[in-house]
């Protein structure tokens, strides 16, 4: 069976702060918990960098360098 996909555009996010992360965690793991998978779309490169300086790029299934899928 083929999990669902929960796309977020983050495109509106201008300003991304530890809350706007902790958010997006949180709604990872709620959609995991679900079986569903998250996907971030239109991330600026702001937004991906803090989430990789909180070390969370591994969890949200975001590699160094490259967009979200």
């Amino acid at each position: 069976m083929r999990s669902a996909k929960i796309r977020i555009d983050c495109g509106s996010v201008s300003e991304p702060t530890a809350a706007t992360i902790d958010q997006i965690a949180r709604l990872k793991l709620a959609a995991g918990r679900s079986g569903c998978e998250l996907e971030l779309r239109n991330a600026s490169p702001f937004l991906l960098e803090l989430i990789g300086l909180v070390g969370l790029s591994g969890v949200l299934g975001l590699e160094a360098g490259r967009q979200p899928e």
